[in-house]
């Protein structure tokens, strides 16, 4: 979609844009992107890697939540002493 402006001529979205310097490390996200999608620009490269990065830390959030939720559900299903009685099987 595209949009008219007055002085612009057509602008692509009217979506608000951000600008990032190009550091050492970005720039290496970059080419880690461009190995899988090698035929995007630059600027898509940067919108897909940030996409992933938010679905990994949502899925790492998920996880975490998970791992607090059940935590302690099965204290009574192992006496007190088993840690202890398990380790000193393995000496």
């Amino acid at each position: 979609m595209h949009h008219f402006s007055g002085t612009l001529g057509t602008m692509p979205t009217t979506l608000p844009r951000v600008q990032v310097t190009v550091t050492t490390d970005l720039a290496r996200s970059i080419e880690c992107g461009r190995r899988v999608w090698p035929d995007q620009p630059a600027s898509q490269l940067v919108a897909t890697l940030a996409e992933l990065g938010a679905s990994t830390l949502q899925n790492r959030q998920v996880r975490r939540d998970a791992v607090a939720e059940t935590a302690g559900v099965l204290r009574e299903a192992y006496p007190s002493e088993y840690l202890q009685h398990l380790r000193e099987d393995w000496e």
